[in-house]
């Protein structure tokens, strides 16, 4: 009796320690998914020369990736009037990581970034962005 007393406490203190480790649900999935596609889109052109491969339409990848970036800056900015800073808990870490990538990008909008290093200050005090992007 005692064994099976141990054995049930035991799976109780398990299911616990797997409910505790599970990442905090975040709170636009959707977002999260645009963020993750932009950026697949974003390095797509900069993998492709790295491997030293053409663009099977036979587009010049430099502009092809400037093209990108240009067209992905609008959609941060939308995201960032729309949430704020798109943190850890909003997108989770991958998106979060992702958005600042593609924030880097926008270049031609030295506004923005600066916008965007201003909202990412609080949020990295808070643990709810990457240190290491911030600096």
């Amino acid at each position: 009796m005692k064994y099976w007393f141990l054995l049930a406490l035991a799976a109780v203190g398990l299911s616990q320690a797997v409910a505790q480790s599970k990442p905090a649900a975040m709170l636009y999935p959707q977002v999260s998914k645009t963020l993750d596609s932009l950026a697949y889109v974003d390095q797509w052109p900069m993998q492709q020369m790295f491997r030293q491969q053409p663009d099977s339409a036979g587009r010049d990848l430099v502009q092809v990736e400037k093209d990108n970036f240009a067209r992905h800056q609008p959609v941060l900015e939308k995201i960032v009037r729309q949430v704020g800073y798109p943190g850890f808990r909003l997108v989770g870490q991958k998106s979060s990581d992702n958005f600042w990538l593609m924030a880097q990008h926008a270049d031609a909008h030295p506004d923005f970034q600066r916008q965007v290093l201003r909202l990412m200050l609080p949020e990295v005090r808070r643990k709810n962005a990457g240190g290491a992007n911030y600096a």
